[in-house]
């Protein structure tokens, strides 16, 4: 018996500890709950969630769980059926799942799964602000396109120059789809690997000097001042010129449009800097503009993102430079 007892306690040991390394390893978070709503057990990502509930702003009163969770708990002790809810506080959205735990016929305890769905949100707010910002950005110049042609059928352009105007305006507007197609064009087959760079050594400084040397006329007009500067006149890099340049007319044009006509000389400078220790080449684009809210910098890269709402986009720009580059 006692050798029979011995081998039955640690069957049962071995049993135990599997589960505790399941619950341990499980990357969602299980809290067991007593019938008076004391917890009994937590794995580590079930703490975590506590701990960043129990110090997030939103938890005034300092209490130990979520007002929705404990409504939640209040609600399965009631229905007796599977609950589920979202609990969000902190920037961060949680989904909690309660099963029942019977002894016989009485509610013994209750398990609560929490699973971090933040990044899943945010992932589908992507998508769906995709949509919405593609769909704006396509029935400005489409509205454009039909509206010009529809002047020239209806006979509203009189005179040759009149019809070359709106025959002008319908030209612009379809390079502007142009550009918008081209570049979600780019940047889908550079997320999906396909992008071929054509490298060859070029001479750093002369390419700089050719990118800048277009935004002359434009930086003029904002009243802006192009420098280019370099470490190094002599040194050259073997890098894509095409994808190079358009890399850095995507940082030109927005260090313009943001630093322009804001009551003062503003400064757009492009330099070239060599760090030979990583054998690295770094080309900056800075500039004295308006500058960029500290919590827009994040979502800089994202497709269409706006860090200003009120601005509306300049016929120049598609949206997705930033994420190009």
């Amino acid at each position: 018996m006692a050798q029979q007892l011995k081998y039955n306690i640690s069957a049962l040991r071995q049993e135990k500890e599997q589960l505790s390394n399941i619950l341990v390893g499980m990357a969602d978070g299980v809290v067991k709950f007593n019938i008076d709503k004391t917890i009994i057990l937590s794995n580590p990502p079930a703490e975590e969630f506590l701990h960043n509930w129990f110090f997030s702003q939103e938890n005034e009163e300092k209490v130990l769980i979520p007002e929705k969770l404990n409504d939640m708990l209040d609600e399965i002790l009631k229905t007796r059926e599977e609950t589920v809810g979202e609990i969000t506080f902190g920037g961060q959205t949680y989904v909690a799942i309660l099963t029942l735990l019977y002894n016989g016929d009485n509610i013994r305890s209750i398990v609560t799964v929490i699973r971090d769905m933040t990044e899943e949100k945010r992932l589908e707010k992507m998508k769906s602000d995709f949509v919405s910002n593609i769909s704006h950005e396509l029935r400005t110049p489409i509205s454009m396109l039909q509206g010009y042609s529809e002047a020239i059928i209806d006979g509203v352009a009189q005179t040759e120059d009149e019809i070359r105007e709106f025959a002008q305006i319908i030209y612009e507007e379809s390079l502007r789809i142009g550009r918008l197609v081209n570049d979600m064009l780019d940047l889908a087959r550079m997320e999906a690997g396909f992008t071929q760079l054509d490298k060859k050594e070029t001479e750093v400084l002369p390419f700089i000097s050719k990118v800048v040397s277009n935004f002359e006329v434009l930086a003029k007009e904002n009243n802006v001042e192009l420098r280019v500067e370099a470490d190094d006149p002599e040194i050259t890099y073997v890098f894509d010129t095409d994808r190079m340049e358009q890399v850095l007319i995507n940082l030109i044009m927005n260090a313009i449009r943001h630093t322009g006509k804001v009551g003062f000389d503003g400064v757009v400078t492009v330099r070239e800097h060599a760090d030979f220790a990583n054998n690295q080449l770094l080309i900056v684009v800075s500039d004295n503009g308006s500058g960029i809210p500290e919590e827009d910098i994040p979502y800089l890269f994202e497709r269409f993102y706006k860090a200003d709402k009120a601005r509306t986009r300049g016929k120049a720009g598609t949206g997705i430079g930033l994420a190009i580059v």
